[in-house]
């Protein structure tokens, strides 16, 4: 899989904040949906991260945070991946700089993109194992590397000698975009054009009566050429 992305450092301040009981106080995407909205609509992206620090409200302890440092699986307008990665204060040195100590910082976007992803299987309907049942496979996190060749067998459907993990279709499906649905006939005045007087519309009627009757013959002809294979277990047409 190859990743494209653009990174937008923005100023303006979030003036509301969700809340849920498992996680506490985050970001969701109606909180910062007037804000983003100008940077989304230039592309057509498939995910999204929205990076932050909660900054004097968490020190004050004025609102309650549950420990994580990433919440994923959610969408932006229904389509898009939506995730949040907080940047803890006393922590970001250590969580998302490369070193010797460290050498997958980039964990939390993949954990967070993999749950949007696991989100997308179970909505195709198809079965997708827990991102976080690592432990359950023998998969263990490692001090330097994380889970990083948990993420790599999930993603790849290369978990246990069964191939599980998430499936080809779900890399192959991406978000609705408005580009699904531009306009590619060209609308000239002649396709609208009606009839003006009675002469026009008689040439009209005739018109269409021609081309119902020739679409009828094509219909006719393209059922002659269905073919059907008896004792077989599929139908070829």
């Amino acid at each position: 899989m190859t990743v494209t992305y653009d990174v937008f450092e923005i100023d303006n301040p979030i003036t509301s904040i969700s809340y849920i009981d498992d996680y506490g106080y985050y970001v969701d995407a109606k909180d910062v949906k007037d804000i983003i909205k100008s940077y989304v609509e230039a592309e057509e992206y498939d995910h999204i991260f929205i990076a932050y620090k909660l900054g004097e409200v968490l020190h004050e302890e004025r609102i309650r945070t549950g420990d994580w440092v990433g919440l994923g699986g959610m969408t932006y307008e229904d389509d898009i991946g939506y995730s949040n990665i907080r940047v803890p204060n006393e922590k970001a040195t250590l969580l998302y700089k490369y070193s010797t100590y460290n050498t997958f910082p980039e964990e939390v976007f993949v954990h967070e993109f993999l749950h949007g992803l696991e989100r997308i299987e179970a909505e195709y309907g198809n079965d997708v194992i827990e991102l976080h049942s690592y432990a359950d496979y023998g998969y263990k996190k490692d001090d330097v590397t994380g889970l990083k060749y948990w993420y790599r067998d999930y993603l790849q459907g290369k978990v246990s000698s069964r191939g599980l993990g998430l499936s080809k279709e779900v890399f192959i499906r991406k978000p609705i975009q408005d580009s699904d649905y531009r306009i590619t006939v060209d609308l000239t005045e002649e396709y609208f054009y009606e009839p003006h007087n009675l002469k026009e519309e008689i040439i009209d009627f005739i018109n269409k009566i021609k081309n119902y009757i020739d679409n009828n013959n094509n219909n006719d002809n393209d059922s002659n050429n269905i073919k059907v294979e008896e004792n077989s277990e599929s139908i070829r047409v």
